[in-house]
């Protein structure tokens, strides 16, 4: 059984933290892309914290995407229709990707893999919006 000192243990040691605070943290990912320089490698922030719902504890990971005008509604849909983890969804006014795990029966190895899923698709969805321009993004099935 994993508490939350646990995972805050965990990712201290394995990852460089932008914010690191009891509530939360926020873990800096930095993508490496063999078309680009490594000053100019892609960095994707990924959010963790704690939620209690009837006693039950979860770990909520989010990575932000794009403003909300950047991607279309049914493109949203259509995307995140194709994740294998969590889901896209609309935070005020930014698409970020969501991804809730139970702290209870949480695996160390499983919460490493979501942080760097989150972290790649966020980052990769963003940068294809980036290079589509001002278009909206069709969605596909």
């Amino acid at each position: 059984m994993s508490t939350w000192s646990d995972v805050q243990s965990h990712v201290r040691g394995r990852y460089r933290l932008q914010t690191d605070t009891p509530q939360h943290f926020i873990l800096a990912w930095q993508i490496e892309d063999p078309k680009r320089s490594l000053d100019e490698a892609l960095v994707q922030g990924v959010h963790c914290q704690t939620l209690t719902v009837s006693e039950q504890t979860f770990l909520i990971l989010r990575a932000e995407v794009c403003s909300e005008r950047a991607l279309n509604p049914l493109a949203a849909l259509h995307h995140s229709a194709r994740l294998i983890l969590g889901a896209l969804v609309l935070s005020g006014n930014h698409y970020v990707l969501r991804y809730t795990m139970p702290l209870r029966s949480l695996d160390l190895a499983d919460l490493d893999y979501a942080l760097e899923y989150l972290a790649r698709e966020a980052a990769g969805t963003r940068q294809r919006l980036a290079h589509q321009g001002a278009q909206p993004v069709r969605g596909s099935d």
